[in-house]
């Protein structure tokens, strides 16, 4: 049986904007306080680690997604100054950047999708396998934001797969990458 891949990849990119609108949608009304809270993440070197709160996690989710697009469009990559602007960001003003983020990556994704493109002096194929890792990776985040939430007290939202796919199905959640703008908010 032929597995039609760039379908699958679509399906998954679909499935991580549902992940992201959700926790955005949850977010928005989290005070600040819980926001920026330091939920006590560190790495084993006890130096802070991208899960240290739920701004630091959408932070980390935003670099990841415009990492992936810079590798799409080939440009150069400075990871301190994209950062920089994330945390001149408000609440509101980062949550609604990483929804159109995700809305301008799935074009770009739809755009690319078994195409080469040379990235540091690198070739790099998109298919399934770099796509795969991209959005499973987002979706490892997720777990992040829900222990995160719990930890600020906060209510933790079901953003299982099977639900994901019980709102398509009951049309509750329909995107056209055509007629998406970037004026989405959450």
């Amino acid at each position: 049986m032929k597995v039609n891949h760039s379908n699958f990849i679509r399906q998954i990119a679909e499935y991580s904007a549902w992940i992201s609108e959700k926790l955005c949608k949850n977010l928005v009304n989290t005070s600040d306080e819980k926001f920026n809270q330091n939920i006590g993440s560190k790495f084993v070197n006890d130096t802070e680690c991208p899960a240290s709160s739920l701004r630091s996690i959408i932070e980390h989710c935003m670099i990841g997604l415009e990492f992936g697009s810079h590798i799409i469009k080939s440009l150069a990559w400075d990871e301190n100054d994209i950062i920089q602007n994330f945390r001149l960001l408000t609440k509101e003003q980062l949550l609604e950047r990483w929804i159109r983020q995700f809305i301008e990556f799935k074009q770009l994704l739809s755009d690319h999708i078994g195409k080469t493109v040379i990235f540091n002096d690198e070739e790099i194929y998109l298919g399934s396998d770099f796509f795969f890792a991209f959005f499973n990776h987002l979706t490892y985040h997720s777990g992040q934001f829900m222990i995160a939430l719990k930890i600020v007290g906060e209510e933790t939202i079901d953003l299982d797969y099977m639900t994901f796919l019980k709102e398509i199905r009951n049309n509750n959640f329909i995107r056209n990458l055509s007629t998406e703008s970037g004026k989405n908010k959450c």
